[in-house]
């Protein structure tokens, strides 16, 4: 019977597949037994997702009553840029749940859905041509903000009460 590979050849090939082997094992064991949260990250989610709830009751409460501008003290919970929360997990929440958009910048505008750099520019433009918006439905008077595209963003954007 007649060998296709050399004693060498079947050694390497022997030394491939045992790394090859090890460090699968390796990446299974460090996905597995190191992507979980550290227990003070779990803490500090616990506090934020506390504080997220009770934010969101003032809101609803807020909104039942039919209100159209809503105190800024409603929405300190930090910046609207995403933070990492946690370790190399990647986890990312978004702290601050609207946007003022009497003040919003254009980078902060992009945000929000459907809303590319061009669209962020003409709200400005809007804004400081006609002054500041008195009821967020005025939104629809900027071009290229239709029905569909304010009930798209609604949700994340109010006017601040003086």
């Amino acid at each position: 019977m007649r060998d296709f590979f050399t004693k060498q050849e079947k050694y390497f090939i022997s030394f491939l597949l045992f790394g090859l082997i090890v460090g699968s094992g390796i990446e299974l064991y460090e996905s597995h037994f190191k992507a979980g949260f550290h227990p003070s990250d779990k803490e500090h989610l616990e506090k934020i997702e506390q504080q997220i709830k009770e934010k969101a009751a003032l809101i609803d409460s807020l909104v039942a009553s039919g209100a159209q501008t809503y105190p800024d003290r409603y929405f300190s919970l930090g910046t609207n840029k995403k933070e990492s929360i946690g370790n190399a997990s990647g986890v990312l929440i978004q702290q601050k749940l609207l946007l003022d958009i009497n003040t919003a910048t254009a980078e902060e505008l992009v945000q929000l859905p459907y809303v590319g750099p061009v669209l962020a520019n003409r709200i400005i433009e809007h804004r400081n041509v006609h002054g500041p918006f008195e009821k967020i439905e005025q939104i629809i008077k900027v071009k290229g903000i239709g029905e569909k595209k304010f009930n798209s963003i609604k949700p994340y954007i109010y006017i601040k009460s003086e």
